[in-house]
């Protein structure tokens, strides 16, 4: 019996049936929720660990997910292993796809995992085909950077050198001017450095973080029976923190849930997408009951907005505050907590001063 009580709001989110997106506020209960839908699907309705995926964002937070759902199964004395789920996060996930299918594109299913290091030393190894119109070379370690930089975003996007060479082009017949020019010599520069670099890796049989999704994603996309089978294994999708997702990430998961799949389930906050300076979007998660791909099993929308960290009046000033952020769903969060918060200000001279302020206002209220 698990010892979990939800609210009312929780409880009609854990019953409803079907594909659902939740829009959940800032400590209102969203992993726990998560949880207890995996585990009510395994112990209620039957279905096998193996046929379930989980989906997060960090390394730490899917960590979290594998020992929680573990727990929660323990606790109920369900009759099911829950080494068979599995949980991870989207580079995880897109590695194995690749391990298993990427010799379908040239890639052999023991191709390592290049390191920051490895990917220096491999640029270091073709730096001399490559040559530089505009980029500035002052050094090999700039040139590194910027080359990787521009690599990671071209991936995070699913952009292709082919792609960039094709928008060099037209956009020289269709614009012009110094600025635009210097701008475009720029882009055929990177785009032969990204060209490169990718043909180096796929030679010494290696890829690096961004490989994994994109080329997972083109492996969806080119082989309609890798997709197939994915699916075929995935029957129950459960997704965390997916307000943090970018382009491609966006793109495995649709890829995955398949066009008419009733058992997906996504939560996340779009006050809390923080990782926009790595390609995220929070437009990933307000878009997704309106994706063309999910027009068989379109996600209902649900919010959660009791909030069981915080005590009055601390949402009463926090909810105008969120009101203003743009590209957001309004949802004003409310407490379920009783008491009083006592609400102050401290300017700090710079971050150091800041945090040996909080450690002594956490010693003064324990003592």
């Amino acid at each position: 019996m698990s010892r979990f009580v939800p609210t009312p709001e929780q409880r009609e989110i854990l019953q409803h049936q079907g594909p659902l997106l939740v829009l959940a506020g800032a400590g209102v209960g969203k992993t726990a929720v998560l949880i207890q839908r995996i585990a009510d699907a395994i112990e209620q309705d039957g279905v096998p660990p193996e046929r379930i995926l989980g989906l997060t964002f960090t390394r730490a937070a899917a960590q979290e997910m594998r020992q929680r759902i573990s727990a929660e199964l323990t606790e109920r004395q369900a009759d099911a292993s829950p080494d068979a789920i599995w949980a991870g996060t989207y580079h995880a996930f897109a590695g194995e796809i690749v391990r298993e299918f990427g010799v379908r594109l040239g890639i052999a299913p023991n191709a390592r995992l290049l390191s920051d290091a490895g990917k220096w030393a491999l640029l270091d190894q073709i730096f001399d085909r490559l040559r530089f119109d505009a980029l500035p070379v002052r050094n090999a370690g700039s040139v590194f950077d910027t080359i990787l930089k521009f690599v990671g975003d071209a991936q995070n996007h699913l952009v292709t050198p082919d792609e960039i060479d094709g928008f060099v082009e037209l956009t020289r017949q269709t614009a012009g001017g110094e600025a635009v020019d210097a701008l475009l010599t720029r882009w055929a520069d990177m785009s032969r450095a990204y060209r490169a670099y990718q043909d180096a890796k796929l030679e010494a049989g290696a890829l690096d973080y961004g490989d994994q999704i994109l080329y997972a994603v083109r492996l969806l996309e080119e082989f309609p029976e890798v997709a197939a089978e994915l699916r075929r294994r995935s029957t129950h999708v459960y997704v965390d923190e997916y307000q943090d997702t970018n382009s491609a990430q966006r793109h495995l998961l649709l890829g995955v849930i398949g066009p008419n799949n009733p058992n997906l389930f996504v939560i996340g906050d779009d006050d809390q997408a923080i990782f926009r300076f790595q390609g995220a979007t929070v437009r990933n998660i307000l878009g997704l009951p309106g994706e063309r791909s999910l027009a068989g099993a379109k996600p209902t929308v649900k919010t959660l907005v009791l909030n069981r960290r915080s005590r009055p009046p601390l949402l009463d000033l926090a909810n105008p505050i969120a009101a203003r952020i743009h590209e957001r769903r309004q949802k004003d969060l409310r407490h379920l907590l009783d008491g009083r918060a006592v609400i102050g200000a401290f300017v700090a001279d710079g971050d150091s001063d800041e945090a040996a302020w909080i450690a002594d206002t956490i010693k003064q209220l324990q003592a």
